[in-house]
């Protein structure tokens, strides 16, 4: 009896996975992708060309590392603010990713 359920549970799981995908289901899924990228850049277009604000003086225009894109490992090994991120004087604000986007 129980070797039945074990199987009668095989045969609909095998059925749900083998339903093949027709082409407007893949339209759905890959036609959503590029329409998803193309709301994304046009929802920041509009900030591209914007001034700085807030503290994006202190981040970017003074901060040593970035400024001196040359040092890779720097920006790994700093904090937001450019300072050694086993400095005293750190913020402790460890952002490396968004500043590479800054170089």
């Amino acid at each position: 009896m129980k070797s039945n359920k074990h199987y009668l549970r095989r045969i609909r799981l095998e059925q749900k996975v083998s339903v093949p995908c027709d082409s407007f289901d893949s339209f759905l899924v890959f036609g959503r992708i590029p329409l998803l990228i193309s709301l994304c850049i046009f929802s920041y277009s509009s900030c591209l060309n914007g001034d700085f604000v807030f503290d994006d003086t202190e981040a970017i225009v003074r901060n040593p590392v970035i400024q001196r894109n040359d040092r890779f490992f720097d920006i790994l090994t700093s904090d937001f603010w450019g300072k050694p991120i086993r400095s005293t004087y750190s913020h402790k604000s460890y952002r490396p990713i968004t500043s590479l986007t800054f170089v």
